[in-house]
C-alpha cells in the first residue's frame, strides 16, 4: 500500500514536471515567433540606397543636417539627405541618402549648393588634410568626394555596390572636379606632406594607385599596382 501511495506521488511529480516543460516550452516558442515576426516587418533604416523606381508609397522626402566646419574657413558645409520608405513583402526600410551639400560663407552670407542637382548619391566626403583631436587647427586644403551617378550594376538602385567617381574641390566647394571614375572600391588614401594625397583603388578588378595634387586639384602617376597573382 506505501509503495502504491509513493508511486501515485511520483506519477503526480512526473506529470506536473512535464506539464510545466510544456508550457515554458510554449512559452519559448511563442517568444521566438514573435521577436522573429517583429524583426522581419519592422522598419529598417539603412543609409546609402536610393531607390530609382520611385512609387507613390516610396516617395522622397528630403532634410538638411547638422552643419560642418571647414577646418580654417569661413565657409561651413550642410549636407542635403533624402528619405525614403522602400517596402517589400516582408519588410521596410527607411532609407537616408546624401544627395547634395549646401555651402554658406558665414562672413559673406553667399549660400551655393555643390551640384545643381539633386540626382546622385554621395557616399562618403573628407576633408584634406586630415585633422586629429591634436591637430584641429590645421587647415583644410580640399575636399575629397566619393559619388556614385548611376546605376551600374542595374538593380534599380544607387548605392555603394555600383562604380563610384572620385571627385575634389576647393574647401568652399569651388572648382569641382571629377579626378577617376568608374571605381569599384576605394582601399584608402595616405596624406603626404601638405600638398599632396596617395590613393588607392580599385577598376575592373585591379589595384591601381594615384598622386592628388591638393594645390592645383589634379591627379597623377596613375598605374597598376603590382600583382598578387603567380605567374
Amino acid at each position: 500500500m506505501e509503495e502504491s501511495k509513493l508511486f501515485k506521488k511520483i506519477w503526480r511529480f512526473n506529470a506536473i514536471v512535464i506539464m510545466l516543460v510544456g508550457i515554458v516550452g510554449l512559452a519559448l516558442s511563442l517568444f521566438a515567433a514573435i521577436t522573429i515576426y517583429q524583426d522581419i516587418t519592422r522598419d529598417r533604416n539603412v543609409r546609402n540606397i536610393v531607390n530609382i523606381e520611385e512609387t507613390q508609397e516610396d516617395k522622397k522626402k528630403w532634410r538638411l543636417g547638422n552643419l560642418i566646419s571647414i577646418n580654417g574657413s569661413s565657409v561651413i558645409m550642410v549636407p542635403l539627405y533624402s528619405e525614403q520608405n522602400i517596402s517589400t513583402a516582408s519588410y521596410s526600410k527607411s532609407a537616408s541618402s546624401t544627395r547634395n551639400y549646401l555651402f554658406i560663407n558665414v562672413e559673406t552670407n553667399s549660400k551655393y549648393w555643390l551640384f545643381d542637382k539633386n540626382d546622385y548619391l554621395i557616399t562618403s566626403i573628407h576633408q584634406l588634410p586630415n585633422t586629429s583631436y591634436s591637430e584641429q587647427t590645421k587647415e583644410t586644403k580640399a575636399i575629397l568626394y566619393y559619388v556614385v551617378k548611376s546605376d551600374t550594376n542595374n538593380n534599380n538602385s544607387l548605392t555603394s555596390s555600383d562604380l563610384k567617381t572620385v571627385a575634389i574641390s576647393k574647401p568652399n566647394g569651388q572648382e569641382y572636379l571629377e579626378l577617376l571614375k568608374d571605381i569599384d572600391f576605394v582601399n584608402g588614401y595616405k596624406i603626404v606632406g601638405e600638398h599632396s594625397v596617395i590613393i588607392v583603388f580599385q577598376r575592373d578588378n585591379i589595384a591601381y594607385s594615384a598622386t592628388i595634387n591638393l594645390d592645383n586639384l589634379t591627379v597623377s602617376n596613375e598605374e597598376p599596382l603590382p600583382s598578387m597573382e603567380p605567374k
